[in-house]
C-alpha cells in the first residue's frame, strides 16, 4: 500500500496528459501505415533499393511490434481506469482518466 502512495504522490508531481497522449499514438499509427504503404509501393522498385527495401522491412517489423505494444498499454490503463471509477461509484463513460486519478490520489494522503 505504501508503494501505491507513493505512486499517486507522482501522479499530483506531474501533469497527465492523457488525451495528447492518445492522440500522438494515433499519429504515429498513421504515419507507420504510410510507411508501410510506401514499403509495399517500392516493392518492385529493383536491385538499386534492395538493401533499402530490406532496412525498412525490418524498420517496421520491429516499429509495428512496438506500437502494439504500447496500444495494449493504453488499453489496459483504460480499462483500469474505468474499474477504479466503478469502484468509487462513478460512470466510466463521464469520468475522464484525470478526474479518476484525482479521486484516488485525494482518497490515499
Amino acid at each position: 500500500m505504501l508503494d501505491t502512495y507513493h505512486a499517486f504522490q507522482m501522479f499530483d508531481e506531474m501533469p497527465i496528459q492523457l488525451k495528447s497522449s492518445v492522440e500522438e499514438m494515433q499519429a504515429i499509427i498513421k504515419g507507420l501505415e504510410k510507411v508501410r504503404q510506401e514499403l509495399d509501393a517500392s516493392a518492385n522498385d529493383g536491385p538499386v533499393y534492395e538493401v533499402f527495401h530490406k532496412t525498412q522491412n525490418q524498420f517496421i517489423s520491429i516499429a509495428e511490434l512496438e506500437v502494439g505494444s504500447v496500444t495494449n498499454l493504453y488499453y489496459v490503463v483504460g480499462r483500469n481506469v474505468d474499474a477504479l471509477a466503478l469502484y468509487f461509484g462513478e460512470d466510466p463513460t463521464r469520468c475522464l482518466f484525470e478526474q479518476v486519478v484525482t479521486s484516488v490520489s485525494l482518497r490515499i494522503t
